[in-house]
């Protein structure tokens, strides 16, 4: 089991490594605007060229430490206790795995299928109000129901969509779609 789940890391990392190391090389293809009229590092290439660099630096770390766990012992596994309710032993007590496996790709296809409507409204909507969309729907998605405060998930998503528009529109100088706003 063990070992499925370390070449399941390796072969993601390899993934991720591939991708980013193309996506990296690909950002040098992009035709230069630079906004500052030449004098400034940062120009139409410059967020493509730092997102591919830090997939390939972080997918070599997945790959390192895959390989580094999968060298160490593997842990004792953890004392079968009763629980407290009604004296029984129950897996799901101690074995988050086997208990989350199902609900956490039903989470993970959701976000795909979320990431997905998110980009095709984003030349309808524009990257203001579909951002705030996507970092809503994301957030309800993977907060516990228990810990959901809609109140705090609708500021929170509007306060950072608005900020991060700001900071790629006025701080780097670059033209995010606008949408219906215009």
């Amino acid at each position: 089991m063990k070992k499925t789940i370390r070449n399941k890391e390796l072969l993601v990392g390899v993934i991720f490594l591939i991708v980013g190391v193309a996506y990296f090389a690909l950002a040098f293809t992009i035709p230069s605007y630079d906004a500052y009229g030449g004098s400034s590092v940062v120009d139409s290439s410059f967020v493509p060229k730092v997102i591919g660099a830090l997939m390939t630096v972080l997918s070599v770390l997945q790959l390192v430490f895959s390989l580094r766990a999968g060298k160490k012992p593997p842990p004792a596994a953890p004392s079968a206790k009763p629980t407290e309710e009604d004296g029984t032993f129950k897996v799901e007590d101690w074995d988050d795995d086997a208990a989350n496996r199902n609900a956490d790709t039903k989470a993970l296809i959701a976000i795909f299928a979320i990431l997905i409507v998110y980009m095709a409204l984003m030349s309808v909507l524009g990257f203001l109000i579909s951002s705030a969309l996507f970092l809503f729907a994301t957030m309800m998605l993977l907060t516990p129901k228990q810990k959901r405060k809609l109140p705090v998930i609708v500021i929170l998503s509007v306060i950072v969509a608005i900020g991060v528009y700001y900071l790629f529109v006025y701080g780097l100088d670059m033209v995010l779609p606008a949408g219906i706003l215009g």
